[in-house]
């Protein structure tokens, strides 16, 4: 008989109006440095964009050091 591991992924809820006026973050979990200025997908990958009648509602990325799922939220509507 072969065991097989499952990894729980840990999953946060960060608002973005708490977050300094640059929007960079660290992860709850790791402390990992999260910044929208960073596109190289080193620190985090963008899994999902969510958006409903008046712009941006939510982004759920992945932190690329420990595998947490962060679910943004606080976007500014689009005016």
């Amino acid at each position: 008989m072969v065991s097989k591991k499952t990894k729980q992924i840990l999953s946060f809820k960060v608002d973005l109006t708490r977050t300094d006026k640059e929007g960079a973050f660290y992860c709850p979990l790791c402390q990992n440095s999260i910044s929208p200025d960073e596109d190289s997908e080193k620190d985090y990958s963008i899994l999902e964009t969510k958006v409903n009648g008046i712009g941006l509602e939510e982004v759920v990325i992945n932190c690329n050091r420990c595998g947490s799922q962060i679910n943004l939220i606080g976007f500014p509507p689009n005016n």
